[in-house]
């Protein structure tokens, strides 16, 4: 039997060879926000500029919004890059709002980077 109480979830296990009762607490769950981004990056000559870039945009953004962010495709291709970042929190609107700020951010400060292609989840 399971009943939701606040945050904490109590199941009560029925432990047969004893004839006793457990109380187990589980944690409550977390809210990750997930944002995969398609980059163009025109005008590059070299996968060195391509990397000074995108370790640049990863930096900051780690920095500005304590976001993970990694490159996580098309590392070989000069003027394309898939990058993506992540938000651990309690709400869903929150894990929105700051998938929103981070992406409004990308277009606002790298003038030299291009967004493709966007996808948001929440998991």
């Amino acid at each position: 039997m399971s009943v939701r109480m606040g945050y904490t979830m109590h199941v009560i296990l029925l432990c047969k060879a004893f004839r006793t009762a457990f109380t187990v607490f589980t944690m409550p769950h977390a809210i990750v926000g997930l944002c995969t981004l398609e980059l163009e990056l025109p005008e590059l000559t070299s996968l060195k500029d391509k990397r000074s870039i995108l370790k640049s945009l990863l930096h900051r953004l780690h920095n500005q919004f304590n976001v993970s962010a990694v490159e996580v495709d098309m590392n070989d291709s000069l003027n394309a890059a898939v990058i993506a970042f992540a938000v651990v929190s309690n709400n869903t609107a929150h894990a929105n709002t700051m998938l929103s700020n981070v992406l409004k951010w990308i277009e606002n400060q790298f003038h030299d980077v291009v967004v493709v292609d966007q996808q948001f989840e929440i998991l």
